[in-house]
């Protein structure tokens, strides 16, 4: 055979061969992609380090004056045996409301200046009230036994009665809300990844990059003493004078616990090669 016929037939050999690996390519199935979605929850727990003791300093007399006078001689002698106290006490004062006693068929009722004036022909005016929530803040108190911490937090109780100071409750805080919180987002991103990564592997695919994730946390962070995520509902300059009159003993006490912050995140995830 002449060597030009060899070559081409040879040349037209390996144009056919070209065509059938790119018409078997193009008829390949394409590897399958898609998405998948998955939950993941992380939980932080942490000590508190603050104790809030929340209380009342009150002044009452017949006269304004005197009533204002006897709330400031309260309060400078409250502040003064606080502040002797052998602890650290960070105390956050939220401003004096303003009242009118009043007599009412018999028995007492307090009036707010700054809410609602009450006006009845049933009632007289015996006085005025100054009132004025105090939150006292014993800090540190990650660093200290549990039973160092109930001493402190009892001598601080035994201390506002002593000096006259009506006591609504006690609870136990943290100042380290945030950095938990987002140590608890972090760790529900990867619980996440890992239960995508299992799920994808029984199905013979890969995980691949992220699409998108949703902060599914509620607004109130669940701990195991739902009192100590409570959003304060008194700050406020104002008080029910007559509920602070009638309060009796002191309610709300939270337990000296860890809390355990919590995050729930949805994450789409690419998934690759899946059959």
């Amino acid at each position: 055979m002449p060597r030009q016929e060899s070559l081409f037939l040879r040349a037209a050999l390996c144009c056919a061969l070209i065509g059938a690996w790119a018409a078997r390519t193009e008829s390949a199935p394409p590897a399958t992609s898609g998405k998948i979605t998955v939950e993941g929850v992380g939980t932080t727990v942490v000590k508190p380090d603050v104790a809030e003791i929340r209380t009342t300093l009150t002044g009452s007399a017949s006269l304004a004056s005197d009533a204002e006078k006897k709330y400031r001689d309260h309060r400078r002698r409250a502040l003064e045996m606080l502040h002797k106290l052998p602890f650290k006490l960070a105390i956050e004062a939220r401003g004096p409301a303003i009242g009118s006693s009043m007599q009412q068929n018999g028995g007492q009722a307090f009036v707010m200046w700054n809410n609602v004036v009450m006006q009845n022909n049933n009632q007289q005016s015996t006085g005025f009230v100054f009132a004025e929530p105090l939150i006292v803040r014993l800090t540190g108190i990650d660093v200290m036994k549990d039973d160092e911490v109930l001493a402190a937090v009892v001598k601080v109780l035994d201390t506002a009665k002593d000096a006259g100071m009506a006591v609504s409750g006690v609870q136990f805080r943290t100042t380290k809300m945030e950095s938990s919180r987002a140590a608890s987002v972090r760790a529900a991103v990867e619980a996440a990844r890992q239960k995508a990564t299992l799920l994808a592997e029984l199905a013979h695919a890969r995980v691949g990059s992220v699409l998108s994730i949703q902060d599914t946390t509620p607004n109130i962070v669940a701990g195991e003493n739902a009192q100590q995520q409570v959003i304060d509902s008194d700050d406020q300059n104002t008080i029910n004078l007559m509920s602070m009159m009638n309060m009796q003993a002191m309610g709300g006490m939270s337990r000296l616990s860890s809390i355990v912050v919590r995050a729930s995140v949805n994450v789409d995830f690419a998934l690759e090669g899946g059959k």
